[in-house]
């Protein structure tokens, strides 16, 4: 059963390396995996395109919601590392998320605590929230979000890469860049990760 789960999100991770780098064939170079805390687990896994040779690498948090939750943490200054906050409020993995202005402010809905900081926008781009509640993690289209779920932790997102295992057509693919992204599965699995400079299409 667990490999079955893990196989899935292998699947959801090779989509969104599929989707953001123009239907390539890819290849697993390298796979690491190391157990963390509270059934968390860290994998490492480097992708190489057959045909151009370059290569793809990302970092997965890999986690039961019935055991790990997200949480929003606000970094008011910007003058903390993640690794700071991190530490500071004892978190087992971490990425940097969302969207912001050049003033540093937040462009999006963004809850900690329960607490509104950031109302939900409407934005061609930003079309997802990543929301933790008592019903576990879940990634919603913005115009499903609510927050009378109960939702403790919600930032908002996007694009979309990949939406019930269909890869999101008419995406950027000019612009490489270092990507955040987050994935679900139908059980209670979910994922947080970073990967190197890749394009959204």
């Amino acid at each position: 059963m667990r490999l079955t789960r893990l196989l899935r999100f292998r699947n959801a991770f090779f989509c969104l390396v599929l989707t953001a780098t123009a239907q390539a064939d890819w290849t697993i170079v390298s796979n690491e995996s190391e157990p963390g805390r509270s059934g968390l687990v860290h994998r490492h896994v480097v992708l190489e395109n057959s045909a151009s040779r370059e290569r793809v690498a990302a970092d997965l948090a890999i986690f039961s919601t019935k055991s790990c939750t997200l949480r929003v943490l606000q970094n008011e200054s910007g003058t903390d590392s993640l690794a700071e906050m991190m530490r500071g409020e004892k978190c087992l993995a971490g990425v940097n998320g969302g969207y912001f202005n050049e003033k540093f402010a937040p462009i999006g809905l963004r809850m900690a605590n329960g607490q509104m900081i950031v109302p939900l926008q409407r934005a061609r781009l930003i079309t997802g929230v990543l929301l933790a509640s008592p019903r576990g993690v879940q990634i919603l289209r913005s115009r499903e979000f609510s927050r009378r779920a109960g939702v403790t932790a919600a930032i908002q997102c996007g694009p979309f890469l990949v939406d019930r295992s269909q890869p999101i057509g008419g995406l950027n693919d000019s612009r490489p860049a270092r990507r955040t992204f987050a994935a679900t599965t139908t059980g209670n699995r979910a994922l947080a990760g970073v990967c190197s400079d890749v394009s959204l299409a």
